[in-house]
């Protein structure tokens, strides 16, 4: 159950060839998380460029706080990245095989030219999201969804421009749950 606690501000800032990895030391068991996550809390700022996040329960766990994460790879966490508030960019990142890649509430992100293969759910949309962006993105092999909006998220999120395994449109509408599926 390792975490970092922030409230000051984070600024994580790795290279092409050396990221900054935020792992267990001792790698966990199949299945089992082995640290539980970077927690945000009304932080000035957060920034994460060109980090790697491995098997984490919460990778990044944010809170009232402006987030940015580029370039970063999340891979085989329970949730990549939760969040509220903001405000928050995603770009350029890579999500592979975590339980929920993206889940937010009462915010307003940006998420842009992102990669998302074999995540159980992709984008996870609870309730209080009014201006949501999820475009650009490739999704590929979710499980469950690719895209999911929580059953009081009232709005609309702009999911335009998006790849999303398939050009068949029944196969594209099973893997987004909305209120057509409620």
């Amino acid at each position: 159950d390792s975490s970092i606690v922030v409230r000051g501000s984070i600024e994580a800032r790795g290279t092409e060839g050396a990221p900054i990895e935020f792992a267990a030391v001792i790698p966990a068991q199949t299945g089992a998380a082995g640290w539980n996550e970077v927690l945000i809390e009304d932080a000035e700022s957060a920034e994460f460029v060109r980090c790697r996040f491995v098997d984490a329960q919460q990778a990044v766990h944010a809170h009232r706080t402006p987030l940015t994460v580029e370039e970063c790879r999340f891979e085989g966490n329970g949730i990549a990245l939760r969040f509220t508030g903001g405000p928050v960019v995603i770009r350029r990142s890579r999500f592979v095989a975590n339980g929920t890649a993206v889940r937010y509430w009462e915010s307003n992100p940006t998420v842009v030219a992102n990669e998302f293969e074999g995540n159980a759910t992709g984008v996870f949309v609870r309730e209080g999201s009014a201006r949501s962006v999820v475009t650009g993105n490739n999704f590929i092999s979710s499980a469950d969804y690719h895209i999911k909006l929580g059953e009081s998220q009232a709005a609309d999120v702009d999911a335009r421009d998006n790849w999303w395994g398939t050009q068949r449109r029944e196969e594209i509408e099973r893997l987004i749950f909305d209120r057509q599926d409620a």
